[in-house]
């Protein structure tokens, strides 16, 4: 085989390799763009469903479920701890719409996705879960919600960007027609099984927000503390994401790159083609 010929052929096999590893490359983006979607339609579902009820049925609903807090504070009072028989009996048609809780929003970080019940793989693998002997998300005195998720899955975003939160910014939970901001006052780093953050403060109303740290080592767990503040919907709505690599921008800046290496392509191989086809005229 001539030199120039396995100059040809070896050109040609480095095209596909190319091509292989920018697919490989753009995989984690583009799945998990897909999947902030895929969230999305069911936070949409959610507020459709809830939409169509009664305020007389939703408050029904919230109704039982400060029950359950309540009974939860005489039980346990500031201990962070299982519930017990009559309440893990409860748990799980507590705040059930489909198997949704309600969904959280962090406008400044770009977040919004499902609470679903529990802490099981499946449940954490597309929402944030509801860590189970915690309040419920409704709100009111003496109660602390914990809600837990992943970072840098390669197929959804999550809670990846939940270490840009800071002091003083705000989330929300959207629970059957009610949303309750909280302001974050409190950022630490915990080992994995410190839970003592994690307790009911008396006469507080608070949610931590639970996830991994540090990135891809997840040796401690960062805990984000709200309490409860004046829910102000302009300010939700109007909060711009200033910190986050948004599912849109990831997409955007992934079509950029294949045009560009389309283009690339392009350059490389048409003038190539007319060469050969121009010797083999010759």
């Amino acid at each position: 085989m001539s030199g120039k010929k396995k100059r040809r052929q070896l050109k040609l096999l480095i095209i596909p390799v190319l091509m292989l590893g920018i697919a490989i490359l753009c995989y984690p983006f583009i799945s998990g763009y897909l999947n902030q979607k895929n969230q999305s339609r069911v936070v949409e579902n959610y507020q459709e469903t809830i939409g169509d009820m009664t305020d007389t049925d939703a408050d029904s609903v919230t109704e039982e479920a400060e029950k359950f807090n309540r009974k939860l504070w005489e039980e346990n009072g500031t201990v962070f701890g299982g519930y017990s028989s009559e309440l893990s009996g409860l748990y799980s048609s507590e705040l059930d719409e489909d198997g949704i809780m309600g969904y959280l929003s962090i406008p400044c970080i770009d977040i919004t996705i499902p609470i679903r019940h529990g802490t099981a793989e499946d449940t954490l693998a597309n929402a944030c879960g509801h860590m189970e002997g915690s309040s419920l998300p409704v709100g009111g005195k003496n109660t602390h919600a914990v809600l837990t998720g992943h970072r840098g899955l390669p197929t959804s975003k999550l809670f990846t960007d939940l270490d840009q939160l800071k002091t003083g910014d705000k989330f929300y939970l959207h629970v059957f027609g009610r949303t309750l901001a909280y302001m974050v006052d409190q950022i630490s780093t915990v080992l994995p099984g410190d839970v003592t953050q994690l307790g009911i403060f008396p006469d507080i109303d608070c949610v931590t927000l639970v996830t991994c740290t540090p990135y891809g080592i997840n040796s401690h767990r960062l805990l984000i503390r709200g309490v409860r503040t004046t829910y102000e919907p302009e300010e939700e709505n109007n909060t711009k994401s200033v910190r986050a690599f948004s599912g849109e921008a990831r997409v955007t800046w992934l079509l950029i790159i294949g045009a560009v290496f389309a283009i690339f392509l392009m350059v490389l191989l048409i003038p190539a083609y007319y060469r050969r086809k121009l010797r083999k005229k010759g």
